[in-house]
């Protein structure tokens, strides 16, 4: 099996920002964050992304997920793919990943937010 190369061009983008933003009446005050660091985040991602066989293309899926108020990860979707099995093989990832930390209110309470997620794929 050939090694996957992926790189982030920019680790993650909060969904919550721009437009999304006005949307959202109480944005929260602290982000949700993998609950072991953005190392152990692109680690786990490395290891655990399968580059689709017989395929030849490279490019950037781009997976909006949203982390639960206990951490876990619910309604996973692409926003923007490159093919429908690298679409599935991020959306896998993304699906089976371990529990963030919430993002939390003013108060300090764990919010429902979301996260746009862009894996690269290269061969």
């Amino acid at each position: 099996m050939k090694k996957i190369f992926f790189a982030f061009s920019i680790l993650f983008f909060v969904a919550n920002l721009s437009a999304q933003v006005e949307k959202q009446a109480n944005p929260p005050s602290v982000e949700a964050s993998y609950a072991t660091g953005n190392d152990a985040l692109m680690s786990y991602i490395q290891t655990s992304l399968k580059y689709p066989k017989n395929k030849k293309i490279e490019g950037k899926v781009y997976v909006e997920f949203q982390i639960l108020t206990d951490g876990s990860i619910a309604d996973v979707k692409v926003l923007k793919g490159i093919d429908a099995d690298f679409d599935k093989s991020a959306t896998d990832v993304i699906t089976k990943m371990p529990k963030w930390t919430p993002a939390k209110d003013a108060k300090g309470n764990p919010v429902v937010s979301k996260m746009v997620l862009p894996i690269s794929f290269k061969k």
